[in-house]
C-alpha cells in the first residue's frame, strides 16, 4: 500500500510538470516579407525597369550589359535551374544569378544582400557559391586558356613588344591578397605581411590585361615567390612541358634569350622569370631595364585593379570560410 501510495505521489508531480511545461511556438517556415519576392522581388521590378532604356544603370547594377546578362544566364541555366514543390515554388535562375552578381559587384554581407533581394541568408549562403561554382564551369575553358604552343606564346610576346615595348616577354606575373575572416584555430596561417589575413591569388596576364591562367587559395603567410613555386605552371615550366618557344635574338641584341615572365622583387630570379634590378645600385642602363620591365609588369597590377573596380567584393573582406572564397 505504501509502494502504491508513492508511485500515486510521483505520477501527480510529473504530471503537474508537464502542464506547467510551456509550449514551445512553433518556428515558421518562411518570413511574411520572404514570401512576396515573386511580386516585389528585385529580380521582377528593378531589373525589368533597368534592361527597359537605362542601359548605363543596368551596368551599375549588376557591372555587365543587359545582353552579357542573358547571354550568361542562358549559359547557367541548366546548372542553377531548380524544381518547384507542392510546399512552395523554387528561386528563379535569374533571380540567383542576380544576387550572385550583386554580391560580387557590391561585397555585402548575405545579412545585407536578403533585404534588397528578398532571399533569405540561408538561402543565399548556398545559392552564391553554386553559382559561382556554375560561372566558372561554363566559362572557364572559353575565357581563361594558358598558351600550350610555341606560336600562342609568340603571339603573346608580340603583344608585350609591340605595345610595351619589352621583347621575348610572355606574361606578367603577380598575387594578389583577398582579404578573409580567418577560422577559428587558424592562429597565423592566413597572417599576411600587410598585417591582415588573406589567401592569395596568383595571376598571369597578358598585354591586355586579360587574366589567362590563375591559381587561388595559398594563405596570405606565403610570398608571392613561395606562392608561384607551388604551381602547377611552376612545375610545368621547370621540366620545360609548358611549349614555350626557342631562345631568339631580340631586335639589337647579339645574343639568343630565353623567353620570360616579368615579375616584381618578390619572385625568385630564374631562366624564365626576369626581375627589375636592385634600387640601390642601378647603372643608367639597368634603371632604364628596370622601367621597361615594370612597365610590362604593370599590365597584371592594372588586371587586379579592372577586377576590383568592377566586381568590388576583392576591395573588402569576405566573411566567408576559405574554401567558399
Amino acid at each position: 500500500m505504501v509502494a502504491t501510495a508513492k508511485r500515486k505521489i510521483l505520477c501527480s508531480i510529473i504530471i503537474a510538470l508537464c502542464l506547467m511545461k510551456k509550449k514551445k511556438k512553433k518556428r515558421i517556415w518562411c518570413k511574411e516579407w520572404l514570401t512576396k519576392r515573386h511580386v516585389y522581388g528585385s529580380h521582377t521590378t528593378i531589373l525589368r525597369e533597368l534592361q527597359d532604356g537605362h542601359e548605363k544603370d543596368f551596368r551599375d547594377y549588376l557591372r555587365m550589359s543587359v545582353s552579357t546578362f542573358y547571354t550568361l544566364l542562358g549559359k547557367l541555366e541548366s546548372y542553377i535551374m531548380k524544381k518547384d514543390t507542392h510546399m512552395r515554388q523554387s528561386i528563379t535562375t535569374g533571380g540567383r544569378l542576380e544576387a550572385t552578381l550583386r554580391f560580387l559587384a557590391t561585397g555585402c554581407t548575405y545579412s545585407a544582400l536578403q533585404y534588397s533581394t528578398r532571399i533569405s541568408k540561408q538561402s543565399l549562403s548556398r545559392i552564391i557559391p553554386e553559382t559561382c561554382r556554375a560561372i566558372y564551369e561554363v566559362l572557364k575553358d572559353d575565357y581563361l586558356q594558358t598558351p600550350t604552343t610555341p606560336d600562342e606564346w609568340m603571339r603573346v610576346a608580340r603583344g608585350f613588344e609591340t605595345r610595351w615595348n619589352f621583347p621575348n616577354c610572355i606574361r606578367a606575373i603577380d598575387g594578389k591578397h583577398i582579404l578573409i575572416t580567418p577560422p577559428q584555430g587558424s592562429g597565423s596561417y592566413y597572417y599576411n605581411y600587410k598585417g591582415t589575413h588573406s589567401i592569395v591569388l596568383m595571376a598571369i596576364t597578358d598585354a591586355n590585361c586579360e587574366f589567362l591562367y590563375v591559381d587561388i587559395g595559398c594563405n596570405g603567410r606565403v610570398s608571392d615567390g613561395g606562392v608561384w613555386d607551388n604551381t602547377h605552371i611552376s612545375s610545368c615550366i621547370a621540366t620545360e612541358t609548358t611549349g614555350l618557344p626557342s631562345d631568339r635574338k631580340p631586335k639589337g641584341s647579339e645574343r639568343r634569350l630565353p623567353y620570360v615572365f616579368v615579375a616584381d622583387n618578390a619572385f625568385p630570379l630564374q631562366r624564365h622569370i626576369m626581375k627589375p634590378f636592385s634600387h640601390r645600385t642601378q647603372s643608367n642602363r639597368e634603371r632604364i631595364f628596370s622601367y621597361r620591365l615594370s612597365r610590362a609588369r604593370r599590365t597584371v597590377e592594372n588586371a587586379f585593379g579592372i577586377l576590383a573596380n568592377r566586381f568590388r567584393v576583392f576591395l573588402s573582406t569576405i566573411y566567408l570560410s576559405p574554401s567558399k572564397v
